[in-house]
């Protein structure tokens, strides 16, 4: 490829509308959104969530004036962001609470030993080595 044509290349933009990015915000809104309620909430609470994104989206869709079919798409679109976005939470808290979990268990001290002053206690193995 020549320099002319890479230049040309480079130059190229992406044509985004104000409604590909009014969409591009909410689908990484919902998906943040979802996300945090995965963290933090059980599955019903995600029954409420999927209501007031549909309510959202359907506000936004028609306060930008798309046609029907249009918001439908976006409703769909933001629901599945945040179904995703609350399986990434689920997951990302499992891994959180698993690393924790190894960390306190993990550990070849005692809770007594942990303090600076305490004796070490010896296991039943140690007195045989």
């Amino acid at each position: 490829m020549g320099e002319r044509a890479m230049r040309r290349l480079l130059r190229r933009r992406l044509p985004l509308r104000a409604g590909d990015v009014t969409m591009l915000g909410m689908v990484l809104l919902h998906t943040a959104v979802g996300a945090v309620i995965g963290m933090r909430f059980k599955v019903l609470f995600l029954g409420p969530a999927i209501i007031a994104g549909l309510l959202i989206t359907t506000g936004v869709g028609v306060a930008a004036g798309w046609r029907c079919n249009g918001i439908v798409l976006a409703a769909f679109v933001t629901l599945a962001a945040l179904q995703l976005g609350y399986l990434i939470g689920c997951v990302l808290k499992d891994v959180s609470s698993r690393a924790r979990r190894a960390d306190v268990a993990g550990s070849p001290m005692d809770s007594n030993a942990r303090c600076k002053n305490a004796p070490m206690v010896r296991t039943s193995y140690q007195s045989y080595l």
